[in-house]
This record gives C-alpha cells, sequence and structure tokens, in this order.
C-alpha cells in the first residue's frame, strides 16, 4: 500500500506516528545539568494505522527521526525495537543529518490504544502466571506495549495487561479490567480472519556505525478497535483469569457475616447454597480453582498430621516428649518473653532519646526563628522609614517643581500673548505704510519705464505726463495662505514632473512616475520599495516641488512603539498637550486650515524608511481613519476636558484629515527591518522600483 504521508506532511498537521526504536541511546557532549542524550526512531505507521515509508525520500536524510532524550525518559526503555508514539517538528540543525526529530515533550512509550501481539515462547499458552500473580517462566528481550496478546501454535488469549522488568528480562500479565477479569481463547486461524494485524520487519542498527549488531525482529501491532472483541467472542471462549488472591475473595463474598468459617466448610455451604451461580460457567471454573487450592491447604495440613501421628507412636520419641516437653516449653517462655522485654526496653529507650532530641532541636528552632523574626522586623522597619522619607522628599520636590512650571508657563503665556499683540500691531503699521506708498511707486516704476523707452527710441506717440500719471489702484486685502496651484491638464503636470526631475539630475522611467502619481492620487497610504540608492527618499520630494505642494519628511526611528513618537502625548503634570519634535501635528493643522479657508493647497507627508519599526504600532491610528471618508478622518490627540484652557491646542482636539493630504513612505527589505502585515498592505498602494540600467 502505497502512503500519501510523509515526514513534510505528518510535521505540519501534527499527525502522531508509532515509532521503533531503531537503535541504544548515545550521550554527545555535556551541560550544566549532564550530557545530552540521543537516540533514533524508525517511523512504522501513523496512530491510525496508515503505513509509512522508512526511506530517505519520506524523511530525509535516513528515513528515520532524531530524538533529544528529555531528563524525564527512564533510560531502562528506551531499548532497540522498543515501541514508541509522538509527534514530529523540523529538526534545527539539520546538515547531513535527518531532517525531523521527535518532540521534546510529546513522545511516550507504547500508546494506551496500541496492542502487541506476541509469540510465546515455547508455543503454549499458559495462565498459570496470572493466577499466581508470578512473572512469566520466560523472558522478553525488550519492553512490550501496555496491552498485549499471547500467540501460541493453536490458540491466541488475551488482551492482558503487560508490564516488564528491565532487570530480569520477565513479564508480568494481569486482566485488562480488574472488575471483570476475563481473557478471550481464540484458535490462531479464527484471529487471523477476525483482527487486523500490521507486521513490520524494521531494520535496526543500520545507521549505528559504533555497533555491529542487527536485527531481525518482527513486530506484529494492532489496536482494540481492530481486534473486533464482540466477534471474537463469539467464535471463541471465555477464560477465568482471576488471581488466587480474587478467587479466595469472591469465594469468601458467599459467606453470611456470622458464618466466617474455614475453607473446606465454605466449600460444602457454596454447593447446597449457589445452585443458581454453579449454572454459570465462569463461576464453576472458579469454583473449581477454589478446590484445588483448598485441596493442596488440605494437603500440607494432612502431611503434617500424618508426620505428628508417626512421631508420636514412636517409643523413643514419645519418652523424650515426655521429660523435656515442659523443662521446653518452660524455657521457651522464659526466653521469648526476655527476648520481648529487651526489645521492649531497647525501644522505649531510643524513643526517649529522639523525644528529648526533638525537644532539643525544637526548642532551637524556636529561638532562632524569634530571633531571625525580630531582626526581619527591624530591617523591615527601618527600610519602609527610610523609603517614606525619600518619597516625602521626592514628593515636596515634585510640588516645587510643578509650582515653579505653573508660574513658568502662566510667564510665558503672558510674554507670548502680549508678543504676539506688538507683533499684530507692527504687521498693522508696516501693511498701512506700505499701502500708503505704493502709488508713489508704482509712479516710480512708471517713469522709469518711460524715460527707458525714450532712450531707446524716443517717444512713440504716447504722451510723457499721460505715461507718469498714475491710475487709481485698488489695495487687495492680503491672504493668510497663498493662493493654490492653477488647475491644469493632468497630462501636463506629469510632463512637469518629468521635467522637474530631469532638471534635478534624476532618472526615472516614465511609466514609474506615472505609476506614482496614480499612487498618490488613489489616496491612502503610498509606499515606494525597492533596493537603496534608487530614489525612493528623493521622489516625493520632487513631486511635490513639481506639484507646488507642502512636503514634510519624518525620518523614522526603531524604537517607536506606539504613535506618541509620531503625533505626541498629554503631559499630565503640565496639563497641555505636547506635539512630536517631528512636526506632523503642525503639518496637518496648516492642511486643515487651507482646506477650511478654500485654500487649494496640497501637503504631502513622506515616511522614510517607514518599516525601521513596526508600521501597525506607530500607524495604527493613521490605517484606522484612513480607511473612512474625507469628512470622517480625524486623528484624537486628547481629551478635551484634561488641557488647560489657554492651551494652543485646544481647538485641535481631533485633528480632520481631508482630501488635501497624502501619506507616503520609503521602504528597504533586509535584516534590520519588519515585514508589513496584511493590515498594511490592505490599505497600502505598493509601487516598487528596480535597479536602474547604468
Amino acid at each position: 500500500m502505497n502512503s500519501t504521508i510523509d515526514g513534510e506532511r505528518a510535521c505540519r498537521e501534527g499527525i502522531s506516528i508509532v515509532f521503533v526504536v531503531d537503535q541504544s541511546h548515545f550521550e554527545v557532549g555535556s551541560s550544566w545539568t549532564g550530557p545530552n542524550r540521543f537516540c533514533v526512531l524508525q517511523p512504522l505507521m501513523t496512530l491510525d494505522g496508515e503505513r509509512l515509508k522508512s526511506d530517505a525520500e519520506s524523511f530525509p536524510n535516513r528515513g528515520r527521526v532524531w530524538w533529544l532524550l528529555n531528563r524525564s525518559v527512564p533510560l531502562e526503555l528506551v531499548v532497540a525495537g522498543a515501541i514508541w508514539t509522538g509527534t514530529i517538528e523540523e529538526a534545527r540543525l539539520r546538515g547531513d543529518k535527518d531532517h525531523f526529530q521527535a518532540k521534546l515533550n510529546d513522545i511516550h512509550p507504547g500508546g494506551s490504544d496500541l496492542v502487541e501481539i506476541i509469540d510465546v515462547p515455547g508455543g503454549d499458552v499458559s495462565l498459570e502466571s496470572v493466577h499466581r500473580q508470578r512473572p512469566t517462566p520466560w523472558t522478553w528481550p525488550r519492553p512490550l506495549t501496555q496491552k498485549v496478546m499471547l500467540r501460541g501454535k493453536s490458540h491466541v488469549v488475551g488482551p492482558l495487561l503487560a508490564s516488564w522488568d528491565p532487570t530480569t528480562h520477565r513479564v508480568k500479565l494481569t486482566a485488562a479490567e480488574a472488575d471483570k477479569p476475563e481473557v478471550l481463547r481464540v484458535s490462531v486461524g479464527v484471529f487471523d480472519r477476525i483482527a487486523r494485524v500490521e507486521r513490520f520487519k524494521p531494520n535496526l542498527y543500520e545507521h549505528d556505525r559504533n555497533s555491529d549488531k542487527r536485527s531481525d525482529i518482527e513486530l506484529a501491532l494492532s489496536k482494540t478497535a481492530w481486534l473486533n472483541l464482540k466477534k471474537l467472542r463469539e467464535e471463541g471462549e471465555t477464560l477465568d483469569a482471576s488471581t488466587d488472591q480474587q478467587i479466595i475473595h469472591w469465594a469468601t463474598k458467599a459467606f453470611p457475616r456470622k458464618q466466617r468459617q474455614e475453607i473446606q466448610n465454605a466449600l460444602i455451604w457454596l454447593e447446597s447454597n449457589d445452585a443458581d451461580a454453579a449454572a454459570e460457567p465462569l463461576s464453576e471454573r472458579k469454583r473449581e480453582r477454589l478446590h484445588q487450592l483448598v485441596a493442596d491447604r488440605a494437603r500440607v495440613i494432612v502431611l503434617g498430621e500424618d508426620v505428628a501421628k508417626f512421631l508420636s507412636n514412636t517409643p523413643a520419641f514419645e519418652e523424650l516428649l515426655r521429660k523435656h516437653a515442659d523443662t521446653l516449653v518452660s524455657a521457651r517462655v522464659e526466653a521469648e518473653v526476655s527476648k520481648r522485654n529487651a526489645e521492649i526496653e531497647r525501644l522505649i529507650e531510643a524513643k526517649r532519646e529522639e523525644l528529648e532530641q526533638l525537644q532539643s532541636h525544637f526548642t532551637g528552632l524556636d529561638d532562632h526563628y524569634r530571633r531571625e523574626r525580630e531582626r526581619r522586623e527591624q530591617q523591615i522597619e527601618a527600610v519602609v522609614n527610610e523609603r517614606l522619607k525619600i518619597v516625602e522628599e521626592r514628593e515636596g520636590t515634585l510640588v516645587e517643581r510643578e509650582q515653579g512650571l505653573l508660574d513658568r508657563e502662566r510667564d510665558t503665556s503672558k510674554r507670548l500673548e502680549t508678543a504676539t499683540k506688538r507683533y499684530v500691531e507692527d504687521a498693522d503699521r508696516v501693511l498701512d505704510e506700505m499701502f500708503t506708498q505704493l502709488p508713489v511707486l508704482v509712479r516710480l516704476g512708471r517713469e522709469t519705464l518711460a524715460g527707458a523707452d525714450g532712450i531707446s527710441g524716443g517717444s512713440s506717440g504716447r504722451d510723457f505726463r499721460s505715461a507718469v500719471s498714475p491710475s487709481p489702484i485698488v489695495p487687495t486685502p492680503p491672504r493668510l495662505f497663498p493662493p493654490g496651484p492653477p488647475i491644469i491638464e493632468e497630462e501636463e503636470l506629469l510632463d512637469q514632473f518629468q521635467r522637474v526631475v530631469e532638471y534635478y539630475g534624476y532618472s526615472f522611467k516614465y511609466e514609474d512616475l506615472v505609476n506614482f502619481h496614480v499612487c498618490v492620487k488613489i489616496g491612502g497610504l503610498t509606499i515606494l520599495a525597492g533596493l537603496s540608492g534608487t530614489g525612493k527618499s528623493s521622489l516625493p520630494r520632487l513631486y511635490a516641488e513639481a506639484i507646488g505642494a507642502d512636503y514634510l519628511a519624518i525620518p523614522v526611528r526603531p524604537d517607536w512603539l506606539d504613535d506618541r513618537d509620531l503625533v505626541g502625548a498629554f503631559n499630565a503634570i503640565a496639563r497641555r498637550f505636547e506635539p512630536s519634535s517631528c512636526g506632523l501635528i503642525e503639518h496637518l493643522v496648516a492642511a486643515a486650515e487651507d482646506k477650511r479657508r478654500n485654500g487649494g493647497r496640497i501637503f504631502l507627508v513622506c515616511l522614510d524608511e517607514m518599516n525601521l519599526a513596526r508600521v501597525e504600532h506607530y500607524f495604527a491610528q493613521f490605517l484606522s481613519v484612513l480607511e473612512l471618508p474625507p469628512e470622517q478622518r480625524k486623528i484624537a490627540l486628547f481629551a478635551r476636558e484634561l488641557l488647560d484652557r489657554d492651551d494652543p491646542y485646544l481647538p485641535y482636539e481631533k485633528v480632520p484629515i481631508g482630501d488635501n493630504v497624502r501619506f507616503m513612505g520609503t521602504v528597504n527589505i533586509d535584516e534590520t527591518t519588519h515585514f508589513f502585515s496584511p493590515k498594511v498592505l490592505d490599505r497600502s498602494q505598493v509601487a516598487t522600483f528596480a535597479s536602474p540600467d547604468l
């Protein structure tokens, strides 16, 4: 049967495998806990019964599985030919070794559901060792599974529980069910026809360079479900597997409580009062064994009585008994009494000494514990007092610092307000002066133009006075933000983008420029990927210059853990919002104000080498917000009720991100960076630049 399961699939799906120990365990190296123990396992089949190929194709490199023994594994059970079950994983150090290894904490001897069929040495299956609770007269070279079937020349008996003694190599067998000690006996032909048995001939010691052993063992494995015990019971017979002790217990259960007599009388009582139970075959067999046990006991008793009677009828022995009976009994009684008294005195003296030692030891422990407790209490009290003193000092220092910060903040606010007021007054004054002098400046400019015209070619028919007389000028009110760029065709914009790139000495394919423009135009996050030196960091700056956008470049640091490094954080002591030094919040506030005034400007933000830190950590809030419609995109900075009323950022509790803001980033893929998660890739447009053809 061709197996569809190999080592790779078993490792990937966590399939439990039945192994046979391929060779004896060995030690390699040493650690602080002792030498490392290893072994090699040969796969036989899955625990579900599908046979496996133990070749290099299914289990590279040798058709075997590497095994690092756990410290809890009993070494006496790691014997060549022993059955173990467990799962595998990829080996950490492959090289020319096996590609798979047994999981350290998922490898167990035998298996509760496995049944091994063993051929009984000599060919005869006997349950005498089960009845007598003694090891088998025959030995077995290796550990067995928990359940076994005994196979003889003509019959198969079981299932039985087996325990293997590693010292004597003998096996102790008991019934599989303690409350129902029964086993089945069927002919070999019936068993082979009904039960499913998988037979293996593993080549053990094949890869052991330090051993010249070769093994030709045969393994026959089955499972409880494969035996079909119900059908075997119909085809065969049921045998009693009770121990001698269980038989006696079974017999004495039939006694009334007030008639606990010897087993001989119990047999008579059972024969006269248990007629219904005698009709059952198993009860009848137990009764026969009970008769045998009683008969053995009775023979010993009768033999002792016969010998006593024979000696008592001998004249010389009778005279000797008569002369020395009283003396012997008296001396024996006195000796026994003296011996017992001496033993009791010794025991009493030993117990008295032990009690005194315990009392002395307890007194010493009590004193030591009391002194140690007092010392610890003093130490703890001193440490607590010292720490309380430090905490009080720090609390006072913090109060003083906080008061100083508040005073400085009020002073700074007043100064800022005064400076702002002065700046506004100066700006209004300068603006008024400029508007006052503007006609004169215009007139001077026209006179200069007229003079230049007269010098170059004389009068051209225009009146000089009309040339220098000023026209009425209506001053234009100033704008807080410069007007946006004029609307041009997209093809003309791309040509302008290409001209800017060429002007600054860069070389990009026109298709790459179009691709980048389309990605930015779509919105969301645009990621520029490629090797170092391909112009990823320069392209956003050139694009901003080509379209006349406000550009902000933010270098990402590897120690950024959350959006506080990008946005800023609320200072609980000063009760104010402190933006990040990268300038992102100021950029977004300017974009929001321009959007509110219909300024028409575009704001670009470039995160340079953005995958030096986890994007889903420091950019998490933006990833979620950029999916929303433009009117719902808002970044929360703080809780409004926490800030002081004079904080300049108070109106910007939530900064909107309009459609005039575009985010982009550059990435390098190497061992110092982090890979993007599906969450980031799902919300981004990725443009990859190949290496330039030089």
